[in-house]
């Protein structure tokens, strides 16, 4: 009898039927049980309040490992943006003292930073720009031409001017 309540138990939900549960018994045990006894032992030892308090308790479980991962998660993640913050700072500085040697040589600047490099720093340091000032550091709107963006940058400042002048 129990163990037909744990081949209803280890049916999914939706697929919990008499002919299951007789399939069931009858697959794991190799005996005949009838849908009527299955019916009986149903009602009276209330297999579906049992399986369903079951299946609650299962989520509940995996909703909790599932928290536990992703603060795991979190806190790795976090290990790992210091990390390469820290070697990204370290790479910088020591391709900045490679510049300032070779200052007096500007070809020597573009042999240790190819243009890719050069113009990955240039639009990193941009957002990083834009970011530290409260700026939206992605494009908005679809890519300018140079002249639309020198147009657009022209009317910003207009308007910084004039809010200026106003506050004089």
């Amino acid at each position: 009898m129990f163990g037909a309540f744990l081949a209803y138990k280890g049916l999914h939900p939706g697929n919990r039927t008499t002919d299951a549960v007789v399939a069931e018994v009858f697959r794991i045990a190799g005996r005949v049980v009838t849908e009527e006894r299955i019916r009986q032992w149903s009602a009276r030892w209330k297999w579906k309040d049992r399986a369903r308090a079951w299946d609650e308790h299962v989520r509940a479980e995996a909703d909790k490992a599932e928290i536990e991962a992703r603060k795991s998660a979190r806190v790795q993640h976090v290990k790992l943006a210091s990390s390469l913050q820290a070697v990204g700072g370290n790479a910088l500085a020591a391709i900045g003292q490679m510049m300032k040697a070779a200052e007096k040589q500007p070809a020597e600047i573009v042999k240790l930073i190819g243009p890719r490099d050069a113009l990955r720093l240039v639009v990193e340091g941009v957002k990083l720009d834009r970011l530290v000032r409260g700026q939206t550091t992605e494009t908005v709107g679809g890519p300018m031409s140079v002249a639309e963006f020198m147009a657009e940058q022209e009317r910003r400042d207009l308007e910084e001017a004039r809010e200026r002048e106003g506050e004089d």
